[in-house]
């Protein structure tokens, strides 16, 4: 199978119009990979650092949900930038499903040195899949 993977939701858009011979997309929910002059030109300003901006997962699963194409949704926690709280995971995870289409999963990176990350997320995903 061959796949691509982007941080751009304007490149599925290309590969979608010039019809490439893929079988599915790695999403990235945060489009990290902004230039100083690509952020400069969308906001009127430059970063610091880098850019999570907070509506990036819309435009990324507007895309998602316009191909036909399964997706792999990764980034789904903003690299931990957006789960300060148990109700903060659980929050994006519904986002996550809630906008993806039932063809696609996610990717979720997890840091279970402090907690047990990997029993709580697939404890909250169950829950979530099962209507809870």
């Amino acid at each position: 199978m061959v796949g691509l993977s982007t941080h751009n939701p304007e490149v599925i858009d290309i590969v979608e119009s010039e019809a490439w011979d893929l079988d599915y997309y790695q999403a990235c929910l945060y489009r990290v990979s902004r230039t100083r002059e690509e952020a400069r030109a969308e906001f009127n300003e430059a970063p610091l650092g880098e850019i999570f901006m907070e509506n990036d997962p819309a435009r990324m699963c507007k895309r998602i949900r316009q191909t036909k194409k399964p997706c792999l949704a990764f980034k789904v926690f903003g690299a931990g930038r957006s789960i300060g709280s148990p109700q903060a995971v659980e929050q994006a995870f519904r986002f996550a499903f809630d906008n993806i289409k039932l063809t696609d999963a996610l990717i979720v990176g997890m840091f279970p040195r402090f907690n047990d990350e990997v029993t709580q997320n697939t404890s909250t995903v169950r829950r979530i899949l099962s209507g809870s």
